[in-house]
């Protein structure tokens, strides 16, 4: 998957997208796993993580405006960054890093090229 399949976050917006969904879950499971461990999270703390941002999903996704010039992955990676950050917070305990990259050092730029090379590996080392 080089590209968020537009055509899947329009169906996401249909009156009965539970396919879509199904669609959508299975394609960003394993990412956002992969995510969650670069976090530096294990086990049932990855899967909480991991339904913590899809139900985020489910109430953003309906409405959501995707923009092409924009990275879908980008969105997702903020999204699931701040739900860490948040958990943490709640355990009180503060996020000074997203897996390899500082939270609060990395411009947009940098960070969109960041998440893109970590996808790219994800993506190979799941062919592997």
């Amino acid at each position: 998957m080089e590209r968020t399949p537009a055509s899947l976050l329009e169906r996401l917006r249909e009156p009965n997208p539970q396919a879509a969904w199904e669609r959508f879950v299975h394609l960003y499971t394993p990412l956002l796993c992969h995510w969650a461990g670069r976090l530096g999270l294990t086990g049932p703390d990855v899967d909480d993580l991991v339904q913590e941002v899809f139900t985020v999903l489910l109430e953003k996704l309906p409405t959501f405006q995707y923009d092409p010039g924009q990275r879908f992955r980008a969105w997702l990676w903020t999204v699931t960054v701040n739900k860490h950050r948040e958990r943490l917070r709640q355990a009180g305990r503060v996020a000074r890093t997203a897996g390899d990259i500082p939270v609060d050092a990395a411009t947009p730029d940098v960070l969109d090229a960041l998440i893109e090379a970590d996808y790219q590996h994800y993506l190979v080392q799941r062919a592997l």
